[in-house]
C-alpha cells in the first residue's frame, strides 16, 4: 500500500510533523545551551557544569517517560499532549535567561531537556505502533527522515537569530510556536495506541470520525 494511501495518510502526516518538532526541540537545545551559557555573565555555575547537568536532565526524561507508560489510564495521544505543553511552558520560562534571571533560566533548560528527552521517545514508540504492519518500516523510515530534517533546521534558525538580531530570543519563539504546533498536531492523532495489538490493521480507517480509541480521550 502506498505510504499516504487515504487509509493512513492522517496519522502519517502529524507522526512526521511531531518527528519534525522533536528533533527541532532536541537537537536544538543541545546546540543552543553550549552557545547560550557560554555566553552570559553572572550564572551560578560555570558553562560546562550547566551542561552536565542538562545532559543529565535527559536521564530524568526518560525515567518520567517510562513512568508515563506505566500509568494506568494515560495513552500515548495523551502524553504527547503533555509533553508538548510542558516544552512550550518552559521554553517560555526560558526568555528569562535574555535578562539574566537565572533562578527561573536554569530550571526551565533542565525541564526543557527533559521533557524533548521523554517526548523524543514517546513519539518514536508511537510513530512505530500506529501504522499498520505493511507500511510499518516505511513510515517509521519516513518520520525518522522528516525529524532529521528538523536537527538540521534547528542549529541554522538559532545561528540565523544570533547573527540577525545577536540574541537567542528568535530560536527560543521558534520553539515555542512549535510546542504550541506539536500540541496541536498531537490533538488531532486518531489513533491510540495504548493496550492494542501492534499487527491491528489500519486502525486509522475504523475511526474516521476523529475519536481516538483512548482510554484518556
Amino acid at each position: 500500500k502506498s505510504l499516504m494511501h487515504f487509509q493512513h495518510y492522517r496519522t502519517v502526516t502529524l507522526s512526521s510533523s511531531l518527528a519534525f518538532i522533536t528533533n527541532y526541540l532536541f537537537y536544538g537545545t543541545t546546540f543552543a545551551f553550549t552557545q547560550i551559557f557560554a555566553e552570559v555573565d553572572g550564572d551560578w555555575t560555570s558553562p560546562a557544569m550547566e551542561m552536565l547537568i542538562i545532559a543529565m536532565a535527559e536521564f530524568a526524561g526518560l525515567l518520567l517517560a517510562w513512568l508515563l507508560l506505566l500509568h494506568p489510564t494515560m495513552g500515548r495521544i495523551g502524553m504527547l499532549r503533555l509533553f508538548n505543553c510542558l516544552s512550550f511552558l518552559f521554553s517560555a520560562a526560558l526568555v528569562s535567561v535574555l535578562v539574566g534571571h537565572f533562578l527561573v533560566a536554569d530550571p526551565a533548560a533542565y525541564g526543557l531537556k527533559a521533557v524533548v528527552s521523554g517526548m523524543f521517545t514517546i513519539v518514536y514508540l508511537y510513530i512505530s505502533e500506529a501504522l499498520p504492519v505493511e507500511i510499518r518500516a516505511v513510515g517509521v523510515g519516513f518520520c525518522m527522515s522528516v525529524g532529521r530534517c528538523g536537527s538540521v533546521a534547528a542549529p541554522a534558525v538559532f545561528s540565523i537569530g544570533q547573527h540577525v538580531m545577536g540574541s537567542a530570543s528568535p530560536f527560543i519563539t521558534s520553539m515555542m510556536v512549535l510546542s504550541a504546533l506539536g500540541f496541536l498536531a498531537a490533538s488531532h492523532l486518531v489513533v491510540e495506541t495504548r493496550d492494542k495489538p501492534l499487527d491491528t490493521p489500519c486502525l486509522e480507517m475504523s475511526i474516521r470520525s476523529g475519536r481516538a480509541l483512548s482510554v484518556d480521550a
